[in-house]
């Protein structure tokens, strides 16, 4: 949100020193501040879109998140990677290190006051998953 604001605030700012400069003779100026102004224009429009569809999406990945939650926790407490070889267990745990990680990544980003408008929800009602589960 803290982005989005100030993005809105210096395009304001040089929309109006734009128009401002408009009435007196510095041409290159003027130039300079339009096109500062369409630039940023052109950037909230752009996080805009990116900050609607996080939005409008939210509930869908959520319920990916809840499915692929589950089926990584069901795999790991019934043993389900157990075969001849350990690539179905070195498989499983790296599935499990990926959920964990991008789970604390999705949870640090959804706190930062600077990153939180992208990443919508509440990735706290998600739990890690032990790799203390695959013995």
């Amino acid at each position: 949100m803290v982005i989005y604001i100030a993005l809105l605030l210096i395009a304001v700012v040089f929309t109006i020193l734009a128009f401002t400069l408009s009435e007196v003779e510095h041409d290159d100026l003027k130039f300079i501040c339009s096109l500062i102004a369409t630039i940023l224009a052109a950037s909230l429009i752009i996080v805009t879109i990116i900050v609607v569809m996080n939005h409008a999406t939210i509930d869908a990945s959520f319920a990916g998140y809840h499915q692929r939650y589950n089926i990584l926790l069901h795999q790991a407490k019934n043993g389900m990677y157990n075969n001849d070889n350990e690539y179905g267990k070195r498989d499983l745990v790296k599935e499990i290190e990926r959920w964990n990680c991008d789970l604390a990544r999705r949870r640090e980003l959804s706190k930062n006051p600077l990153t939180n408008i992208f990443y919508p929800g509440d990735y706290y009602e998600f739990d890690f998953i032990p790799l203390e589960l695959i013995k």
